[in-house]
């Protein structure tokens, strides 16, 4: 072994060009195993429970402060034989002097807690799974294709949303971020997109479909893990509008895509997005049919969160 690593550290000193390569892919392969991503597994029923309490307990709060800004002198009660008095007059100073504040940052607070329970409600995003795995199905629905491992035909939805704070991304700037995808596997994802008013500025499949009406869908993409002519790159960067190194940083697989722009209440929400690592997928015309029906399922949950 301790011969191995030195002449693996004596081909790397001479050779200093394979020794930058080295390091990069050493980097890269830690950003995919360590770095942040996006859990796209929301079923979480003690999260929204949780969620449910806190605002619970925000109101009893705010009945309670309302009672005792109202009440004078002293309350007196007996506990288990004991009497015990509480005197009122101080926190009743103390509610009036920072009602200003309070009473509306609690109730921003309840805004805050409903809009979190709507967006992770698990009973809506489970019915939005459901949706996702049956036009998959229908999408992917050759026998060649439903025997490969789930993991390579997806379909995802992507939300536009100013910023990504799981990524670290500002929200002065809009993104396609990951909302939900189909199967049970590879629920976590770094693959956001960034939108612009400019086509030549957004990125991604997902991207080109936000910026046309209809199906955005290409094919017979190379394969980002071998070796590729600077003819192949260029292709390859024209069709996904996305640079090769964010590609091979993404661990991306798909040979084949097709995205289209998601309306909820008359405007723009977000891209449904199918890849696949087969060559080929099903016609545009065909993939209109199955989601006109996937979008008639989804809408009315869509508009409720």
């Amino acid at each position: 072994m301790a011969r191995m690593i030195r002449h693996a550290s004596i081909s790397l000193a001479s050779h200093p060009s394979h020794a930058l390569s080295y390091a990069v892919s050493k980097i890269r392969n830690f950003i995919r195993e360590h770095g942040p991503y996006i859990q796209l597994d929301h079923t979480n029923v003690l999260g929204w429970r949780l969620i449910r309490v806190a605002q619970v307990m925000l109101l009893l709060l705010l009945v309670g402060i309302s009672i005792v800004s109202r009440l004078k002198g002293s309350i007196a009660m007996s506990f288990f034989g004991v009497d015990i008095v509480i005197g009122v007059s101080t926190f009743r100073l103390w509610v009036a002097g920072n009602e200003v504040w309070l009473v509306p940052v609690m109730g921003g607070l309840l805004v805050v807690f409903e809009k979190i329970g709507g967006l992770i409600n698990p009973w809506k995003l489970r019915a939005i799974q459901s949706c996702l795995d049956a036009f998959r199905d229908l999408s992917f629905h050759s026998r060649s294709l439903q025997e490969d491992p789930e993991c390579e035909h997806r379909v995802t939805i992507f939300r536009a949303q100013h910023g990504c704070w799981q990524l670290l991304k500002p929200p002065t700037q809009q993104w396609l971020v990951p909302f939900a995808r189909s199967g049970t596997m590879t629920k976590r994802s770094r693959s956001i997109f960034r939108l612009s008013d400019s086509p030549q500025k957004t990125e991604g499949v997902a991207g080109k479909a936000w910026c046309k009406k209809g199906w955005y869908q290409v094919m017979g993409l190379c394969h980002v893990g071998g070796e590729l002519s600077p003819l192949e790159i260029r292709e390859f960067e024209t069709k996904t509008n996305l640079a090769l190194d964010k590609a091979i940083l993404r661990n991306y697989k798909a040979k084949s895509y097709a995205a289209i722009t998601m309306e909820v209440m008359g405007k723009k929400w977000g891209v449904l997005v199918l890849d696949s690592t087969s060559d080929k997928m099903t016609s545009c015309d065909t993939l209109n049919k199955y989601f006109k029906l996937l979008v008639s399922a989804l809408n009315p949950i869509l508009e409720a969160m």
